[in-house]
């Protein structure tokens, strides 16, 4: 998504700076379009990474992998990551939404899966996770 972040970001700085200059918002305003603008980047970066789980779970159907599988693992990202920045101050969309979005997203390969060879060698679905013990530091 680099390229395609970069690209969007570089027209949304443009488009603040002729809309600066155009309205004559000096410094002040200059700078809260230029926050804006920020946000609006979090926005494209979120849509990218939507756009790269919706794809991912497309490859993982024809590969013959349960696409399904993506829910549980952003549920278990979902409880690992407590205390996550609200979506609108991420570059990544929530795991609640992206959860969502999968969910959504699954009917659509579902034939691909189907119709999929599987894998040989199947691996067993991973227990939940579990609090970790503090490793002993090495001093």
């Amino acid at each position: 998504h680099a390229r395609e972040r970069m690209g969007k970001t570089t027209a949304t700085n443009a488009v603040v700076e002729l809309g600066s200059a155009l309205l004559g918002l000096g410094n002040l305003g200059r700078y809260a379009a230029g926050v804006g603008a920020q946000l609006l980047s979090l926005k494209f970066s979120r849509e990218d990474e939507t756009e790269a789980d919706l794809v991912g779970i497309e490859l993982a159907a024809r590969a013959g992998y349960d696409p399904a599988a993506a829910v549980r693992l952003w549920e278990k990202m979902m409880a690992a990551n407590k205390g996550a920045p609200p979506q609108w101050l991420s570059t990544h969309p929530a795991n609640e939404t992206r959860i969502r979005d999968i969910e959504a997203n699954l009917p659509k390969v579902a034939g691909l899966y189907e119709r999929a060879a599987k894998p040989e060698q199947r691996f067993p679905v991973a227990p939940p996770l579990k609090a970790r013990a503090p490793q002993p530091s090495g001093d």
